[in-house]
């Protein structure tokens, strides 16, 4: 059994990771955890302080997109050599297996997918109940969450600022389901408890939410200390300002890991098939049970969602936000489809001009 090391056990690494690379990695110190991302690059760690590490070309060009780069959360093995003519800058050379990933559709017109954060346990989607809370966001935020593979829970702060805190909790769990749903106001240390409990030693916990819902605040309380610069709240419209400007992993006081990200008001799930499914189970129930296994949910007869939306069993605002993001991945993946035909023909292309092109003569 390969030995691992006290600091890399601390970041997260396991017998199950310490599977997948050879004890002559581990040993020369060649395995680390990417803990935040930065421009044309990451900062890693291992058994030694933080150094900022690029990928190397066959990683950044051989690879099928963003999906293949290392980001925050990941397990990498560097090379042995530096990368050329950035002093001191170490070399990724292959990013580990993941366990689970966090990936939205990429805020703009293009079919991109954004990768957030990998190898995550525990997802905290923070959101405020002073205005923040949207039940068709959560939705989405859950269906993002568990089409990634980690487990969503749904932190509510600012009850404070809301007349009846108790109505906001249960709209939040109407929407949950089986999700852990936590009240909580991290400036007085209220609600703590249970969300501290949840943050078990050796899990990778990330928070998300929109800009302003007091996601720094949460990973302040969680870690102890002031890691995050924490904006006041605006009184105009009772919002935080936004303070997490980059995704990056902190450990906590209980010995969890945390990825606090920037805010995003934008989210639309990647890929998200069950993700959805999962985030909309009764709703997918209901339509195995339509007279037709065609059914579009729209006038055909015998249809149970609109049986049920009719008798007002089904909520027509949550049976909207379904069809939405079932139209949305539809035409994803169309574009998606579209998208790679496009590359294999310019990849043809030029594979076609290299073949054609006279040979050098040789000196």
């Amino acid at each position: 059994m390969i030995a691992i090391p006290t600091a890399l056990s601390a970041l997260g690494f396991d017998a199950e990771w310490a599977s997948l690379v050879t004890s002559t990695e581990l040993d020369a110190g060649r395995v680390c955890r990417v803990i935040r991302g930065d421009r044309g690059g990451v900062l890693v760690q291992g058994a030694w302080p933080p150094r900022h590490a690029r990928s190397r070309g066959r990683l950044r060009f051989e690879g099928q997109g963003v999906l293949v780069l290392p980001t925050v959360g990941d397990w990498v093995v560097l090379a042995e050599a530096p990368v050329a003519g950035r002093d001191g800058w170490l070399q990724v050379d292959r990013v580990l297996p993941r366990r689970s990933t966090l990936v939205r559709q990429a805020a703009g017109d293009e079919t991109l997918p954004q990768l957030i954060a990998a190898n995550l346990d525990l997802v905290l989607i923070v959101t405020s109940a002073d205005g923040d809370l949207n039940p068709r966001r959560l939705e989405r935020y859950l269906a993002v969450v568990r089409t990634g593979g980690a487990s969503p829970a749904i932190v509510l702060t600012k009850l404070d600022l809301v007349p009846d805190p108790a109505a906001a909790l249960d709209a939040a769990r109407a929407i949950a389901g089986d999700v852990p749903v936590y009240g909580a106001n991290p400036r007085a240390r209220s609600g703590m408890d249970e969300i501290i409990a949840a943050c078990r030693p050796g899990l990778t916990v990330a928070c998300v939410g929109s800009s302003g819902v007091g996601k720094s605040t949460l990973v302040n309380a969680l870690a102890g200390d002031e890691h995050q610069l924490t904006g006041d709240v605006k009184r105009s419209d009772g919002k935080g300002r936004h303070t997490t400007t980059s995704r990056e992993l902190v450990s906590l006081a209980s010995g969890a890991l945390l990825i606090d990200t920037p805010g995003m008001r934008e989210i639309a799930p990647w890929e998200a098939d069950e993700g959805v499914a999962e985030a909309y189970s009764d709703l997918d129930d209901l339509a195995a049970t339509c007279r037709f296994t065609s059914c579009r949910h729209e006038t055909e007869p015998g249809c149970a969602l609109r049986g049920a939306l009719d008798s007002g069993e089904l909520d027509a605002a949550r049976f909207a936000g379904w069809r939405r993001l079932l139209s949305e991945q539809e035409t994803q993946e169309r574009l998606r489809f579209a998208g790679a035909a496009a590359q294999e023909r310019r990849r043809y292309k030029g594979l076609s001009q290299h073949l054609k092109a006279p040979p050098k003569p040789r000196r």
